[in-house]
């Protein structure tokens, strides 16, 4: 089973060259966010969070949703790190005309990294 951990030991390894193309940056962009969205969407489920897919929101902003709550006060400033973080994502991911620069990935790869370090895994089912 792949975990958080997974997905940021990729981004790192795709941003670790200084002259790396655009396109592993990108990627390193991306898995960096979803090594911050999975760990805070593993997080929330052991807190009772259920994604409903009926749904007018995406998953994403529902698992924000959830995590701003009042009784997740405690995830604030991860919720903040990760809100910044998906704006990187829909960039790398959306926008091909905007220029995503290895600086981004490692910054992406920083707060990925803060994220994991300051919040529990939940324990696997």
């Amino acid at each position: 089973m792949i975990r958080d951990i997974d997905l940021l030991a990729v981004a790192r390894e795709l941003a670790r060259d200084t002259n790396v193309e655009e396109a592993k940056v990108r990627s390193a962009v991306s898995r960096a966010y979803y090594a911050a969205y999975h760990r805070l969407l593993g997080v929330a489920q052991s807190r009772g969070y259920r994604y409903d897919r009926r749904c007018k929101r995406g998953s994403h902003v529902d698992l924000m949703q959830f995590l701003s709550e009042p009784a997740n006060a405690d995830l604030r400033a991860a919720l903040n790190i990760l809100r910044g973080m998906k704006v990187w994502r829909t960039e790398a991911d959306y926008h091909l005309g905007i220029c995503v620069v290895p600086e981004r990935a490692k910054m992406a790869i920083s707060r990925a990294q803060h994220i994991l370090a300051t919040t529990r895994a939940p324990d696997p089912t």
